[in-house]
């Protein structure tokens, strides 16, 4: 299998494998990065699905999408979302006014203005009362209450009472959360085991967060100690052993000592996903 980045150039995205070669023609208006085999793209106004190949999987005709996941991919249909399957069938019908992605078996829609959980034949799970909801991550979800947030358990039980200015799905057994105009981590139980004092910070992946001070980013251990020095101005995740990495907003990759391994060069640069990394590159001279 072809490892394949995204590219764009002359006003349209398209795909290079990793010698540089374009391998899927500049022909999209936008496009995503690769999820379960496939990527969603946008084709005059209108999103569908390619495979590997370029080859269109799934007909350019849903208003928005999101990735497949677990089988799913929601999609809007006019005003509404539903959900398709790898086939392009609608196997739950458009009645939602959102519809996120399923995760851990269950995916959070909104009707009406209230959020609940639905499984994968479209039944509802719970009903809730809280003003946003996000999908379950190792057994738990943030949830909006009185414009705290904190986190329920799939029974809907509130098991972290909502007390944070923002909060984020856990990751590896920690989940960020803001207090104030500062960021730190919580472990399942809420207690605050890395202390709020990050301008930004994001999820643990592969046991490295990144996290920015005063405009520099850099990576943290699960104990909260400096693991790359804080000297980069953007960063992502680590995933597949390597993180993008921007030094004077031009990105490149890193692996876990900090140094590059694949020198700045792109003018954007997201995650390794399934052998897969979107970059982007400006037509400046």
């Amino acid at each position: 299998m072809r490892d394949v980045t995204v590219l764009r150039g002359e006003g349209k995205w398209g795909y290079i494998d990793n010698s540089g070669k374009v391998v899927i023609a500049q022909q999209y208006d936008d496009a995503r990065d690769f999820s379960e085999g496939l990527s969603r793209v946008n084709i005059s106004g209108k999103w569908g699905y390619i495979d590997r190949y370029g080859d269109i999987f799934i007909e350019a005709t849903f208003v928005d999408s999101l990735d497949f996941s677990e089988g799913k991919a929601s999609v809007k249909v006019d005003d509404r979302w539903g959900y398709i399957d790898r086939n392009g069938t609608l196997v739950i019908s458009p009645e939602f006014e959102f519809a996120g992605r399923f995760r851990e078996g269950l995916a959070s829609v909104r009707s009406n203005g209230r959020w609940e959980y639905i499984d994968p034949s479209g039944r509802t799970f719970k009903n809730f009362q809280f003003y946003n909801i996000w999908g379950f991550y190792e057994g738990l979800s943030n949830v909006e209450i009185n414009k705290k947030w904190g986190y329920i358990n799939k029974k809907g039980r509130i098991v972290i009472k909502a007390r944070f200015d923002e909060a984020r799905s856990f990751s590896e057994g920690l989940a960020r959360v803001r207090i104030g105009e500062k960021w730190g981590f919580i472990n399942p139980a809420g207690a605050l085991v890395i202390k709020p004092h990050f301008a930004e910070a994001h999820d643990f992946s592969e046991g490295l967060a990144g996290v920015r001070i005063k405009g520099k980013w850099g990576f943290i251990e699960r104990s909260g100690k400096s693991s790359i020095q804080l000297r980069f101005t953007n960063v992502g995740n680590f995933s597949e052993g390597l993180a993008p990495a921007a030094l004077n907003e031009i990105w490149g990759y890193i692996d876990r000592t900090g140094d590059f391994v694949i020198n700045p060069q792109f003018d954007f640069g997201g995650e390794f996903k399934e052998g897969l990394a979107r970059v982007w590159t400006s037509n400046k001279e």
